[in-house]
C-alpha cells in the first residue's frame, strides 16, 4: 500500500468524510430538510474527489480543470470516465438521492479493490464502521 494513498484515505479520514456528508446529505433529504440536503452533498464532493482520485494515484485537479482531466486523462473506471462522472457529480451537486445512491457502491467497491491489492481491509473497515446506517444507501 502506497504511504500517500492510505496517508489521505484514512490518516486524513477523506473516505469516512465522504461517506460522513453523503449520509447527512441522504438523512436531510428523508426527513424533508432539502436545503441540508443539497448542502450537505454539495459538501461531499471534494472528499469524493478526493477519494477518487486517490485510489487512482493521482491529486484531485482545481475544479476549474475536472472536465478537461477526466476527458484528457481518463481514470481506469468506467464510472469515473467524463462522460458519466461529470453529469453524476451535478446531480449531486443538486442534491438527488439517486446520485449519491449511485455513487457510494461504486467507492465501495473501488475502496474495497483498494484494499485487495494492498492486502489490508482498513477502507472497507472505515465503511463497515457505519453499520446499520448504510442501509440509508439503499434505501428509497
Amino acid at each position: 500500500m502506497t504511504t500517500n494513498q492510505r496517508w489521505a484515505l484514512i490518516d486524513q479520514d477523506r473516505l469516512d468524510g465522504y461517506v460522513n456528508f453523503a449520509y447527512r446529505a441522504l438523512k436531510n433529504n428523508r426527513d424533508g430538510r432539502l436545503l441540508e440536503s443539497r448542502l450537505d452533498a454539495a459538501e461531499s464532493l471534494p472528499w469524493l474527489l478526493d477519494v477518487v482520485f486517490t485510489l487512482a494515484g493521482r491529486l484531485p485537479p482545481y475544479n476549474s480543470y475536472l472536465p478537461w482531466e477526466l476527458h484528457e486523462h481518463p481514470l481506469a473506471v468506467a464510472e469515473w470516465s467524463a462522460e458519466a462522472f461529470l453529469p453524476e457529480l451535478e446531480r449531486m451537486l443538486a442534491g438527488d438521492p439517486d446520485g449519491i445512491r449511485r455513487t457510494f457502491p461504486v467507492v465501495n467497491r473501488d475502496v474495497r479493490a483498494w484494499d485487495a491489492a494492498y492486502d489490508t481491509t482498513v477502507c472497507g473497515d472505515v465503511i463497515d464502521s457505519w453499520g446499520d446506517e448504510l442501509a440509508l444507501f439503499s434505501a428509497k
